[in-house]
């Protein structure tokens, strides 16, 4: 809903700022948020922290797999040998380790999607006012987040590699810190 509105507003923008001056040429940016999240040195440094708390969530993940493919071995294996206790009892063992990984692997998305917010709000909102900044020296009528659902923008319109250079210079990452490649 949120994004419907924000393009709205955009597409109105985009309309009206012609509409209003004729005779005045209209310059519009446009700029991939995600993408100067992710490369400035900053972010780099963000996602690298964040990759290592991503895979310990995961290996977590992965062992509580392997535990429900034991079960399933077990079972498959033991069909004809299993007492009908043993077996009712290793597939409520089954159900359950199942039903607690399919809770476990949703709280984990969940958890992973709120990690990166949590820890790239800081570099988005210091990329904002950048960007007012860069929007305002350099005269731009419009600054556009390209993954906000344009079809089509000239590249000269995308500055999103200048954001990222002049982020760079402003906001150094953490001495000592080593930035990833991407």
């Amino acid at each position: 809903m949120r994004m419907a509105v924000r393009l709205i507003a955009i597409l109105l923008t985009v309309l009206l700022i012609p509409a209003a001056s004729a005779l005045a040429v209209t310059k519009v940016g446009v700029i991939d948020m995600r993408k100067c999240v992710q490369l400035t040195d900053e972010g780099k440094v963000t996602y690298a922290a964040l990759k290592s708390e991503v895979d310990r969530i995961e290996e977590d993940l992965k062992r509580k797999e392997k535990e429900i493919e034991e079960i399933r071995n077990k079972l498959e294996k033991g069909a004809t040998v299993l007492s009908e206790a043993a077996r009712m009892t290793l597939e409520g063992d089954l159900r359950r380790k199942s039903r607690s990984y399919r809770d476990l692997y949703q709280d984990s998305q969940a958890r992973i999607r709120q990690l990166e917010m949590d820890r790239t709000r800081p570099i988005f909102n210091k990329l904002v006012e950048l960007i007012k900044d860069i929007g305002k020296r350099d005269k731009y009528d419009l600054i556009i987040d390209s993954r906000a659902g344009l079809v089509y923008f000239g590249s000269q319109m995308d500055i999103t590699s200048q954001v990222i250079q002049a982020y760079n210079q402003k906001y150094p990452a953490p001495a000592g810190a080593k930035p990833t490649t991407k």
